[in-house]
């Protein structure tokens, strides 16, 4: 099974690491993360760019420091004065250097017309948010997540968040350096069965803060009315997860809640909280809507949603049902089966063998050689193989590395299709060339959710 939306772009990046800002480094970093999450999801109709980490060093000792001297609550208050809320936009900035797009810009080919509706330049990151109209939908639809901006100095910036959903985009890249107030964004599809325009260029300035727009005040730190998370499982996995709230902004129809999901466990590298765990409820029983918000949610353990004002009943009993859990697994759990010399496709062992991966027990069932079509054109050339897992219901996906024994550390990538009561299909390619005699596969990672139904109280402040 292949599908275009999920073509390797590693050659891409690794080509343009010379002429693109970020680094080689990063650039090699992001693919990394962005092709382990994307594939993760791959039966998903959304297509998200993942927001990786990012190191300042001495940025973070000077804060350090700051922190000894005034005390840790200042600093919190003090941060919070230079944020506010840009509905479309999220949590920005509330300072000079903030860079805007006075009026939405229109760009428009063979009939299709693309709006970038916002932009706003801070010195975390600069926000794109655009939209298509009079896209064809279905088959011969046109996916645009080749997303980049152009700089005035021939340098492109790479998408270090966001997503696309349908025919909205929201995305996120690295901040602009100082005195830069106009680039070029880059849209470009690379379905093949693309049937409009292949690329977009529109060019773009940014300025003040348009007249006429205000940013709604932003709550941070112990001015945070709310109380610290509970959970009502009595599991010690959930007993490692704690939620916190960090800013609510406060429009005029609406509560903007932002927060995160932390672990005490340091084997779990990364929490995702889904928008649907979440469940809101007044004090009388009430429940109460929300809707997704504005704000960049792709960090690890990130959440954000809003609640629309009205009549309810302080306190508020914000419940999180679950959250999905991405653990480093010890390097011991392999398996190992002779592929022989020339494995051919549809080729396959049986392997029958139990890993034990963060608390949940994966049984290796099968490997199958087989052809991927968008790393090779020849149908009888083998291009990886596909591995059946049978486990539990919450594990979500394993992550393997594959190596053999005439080929080490081999680059792979991986399409994971849903666990479907318990069984899961990993079909790894190798664009190098597939390792043949003994072949391993070292699990890396394993995704699962965790519930637990953590809860916390929240007084709006009236």
């Amino acid at each position: 099974m292949t599908n275009p939306s999920n073509m390797p772009i590693e050659e891409k990046i690794k080509a343009a690491a010379k002429s693109v800002e970020p680094a080689h480094e990063f650039s090699e970093e992001l693919w990394q993360q962005m092709t382990q999450k994307k594939e993760i999801q791959r039966k998903k109709s959304r297509s998200w760019f993942t927001k990786p980490f990012q190191t300042a060093s001495l940025a973070l000792a000077l804060l350090a420091l700051v922190i000894v001297i005034v005390g840790p609550q200042k600093v919190v208050t003090a941060f919070s004065q230079l944020l506010g809320y840009l509905p479309g936009s999220g949590f920005v900035e509330n300072d000079e250097s903030t860079l805007y797009l006075s009026q939405p810009v229109t760009s428009e080919q063979d009939g299709i017309t693309l709006t970038v509706d916002q932009i706003v330049a801070d010195k975390n990151q600069v926000v794109v948010s655009y939209h298509f109209s009079n896209l064809t939908q279905g088959t011969n639809a046109c996916v645009y997540d080749n997303n980049t901006l152009q700089l005035p100095n021939g340098k492109t910036r790479l998408p270090i968040g966001g997503g696309i959903d349908g025919t909205t985009a929201q995305i996120y890249y690295q901040p602009l350096s100082e005195g830069v107030k106009s680039f070029s964004l880059v849209v470009a599809a690379q379905t093949p069965d693309c049937q409009g325009p292949q690329s977009w260029n529109v060019a773009l300035s940014l300025g003040a803060l348009p007249a006429g727009v205000t940013l709604a005040p932003v709550t941070e730190g112990e001015e945070v009315n709310i109380s610290a998370s509970t959970a009502s499982s009595e599991s010690a996995e959930a007993a490692q997860v704690q939620f916190s709230i960090d800013r609510i902004a406060e429009t005029d129809d609406s509560y903007v809640i932002a927060g995160h999901a932390s672990s005490t466990n340091p084997d779990w590298k990364d929490i995702l909280i889904h928008f649907d765990s979440i469940r809101v409820s007044d004090a009388n029983g009430k429940t109460i809507a929300i809707e997704p918000a504005d704000n960049d949610v792709n960090g690890s353990g990130t959440f954000a949603f809003k609640i629309a004002k009205g009549d309810f009943a302080a306190p508020l009993t914000i419940q999180f049902q679950s959250a999905t859990v991405t653990a480093q697994v010890s390097t011991n759990n392999t398996f190992s089966f002779d592929a022989g010399d020339q494995p051919g496709v549809d080729q396959s062992w049986s392997i029958q063998q139990t890993l034990s991966l963060a608390g949940h027990d994966v049984t290796v069932e099968s490997v199958r050689a087989w052809h991927d079509d968008t790393a090779s054109t020849k149908a009888q050339t083998v291009t990886g193989y596909a591995i059946d897992l049978k486990t539990d219901k919450n594990v979500e996906a394993v992550l393997f590395q594959g190596s053999s024994s005439s080929m080490n550390g081999i680059g792979s990538s991986s399409s994971l299709f849903p666990n479907e009561n318990g069984s899961i299909k990993i079909e790894t390619t190798f664009p190098e060339g597939v390792p043949t005699g003994v072949v391993t596969f070292t699990a890396d990672r394993i995704v699962f959710t965790l519930d637990g139904a953590w809860s916390m109280q929240w007084n709006p402040q009236k």
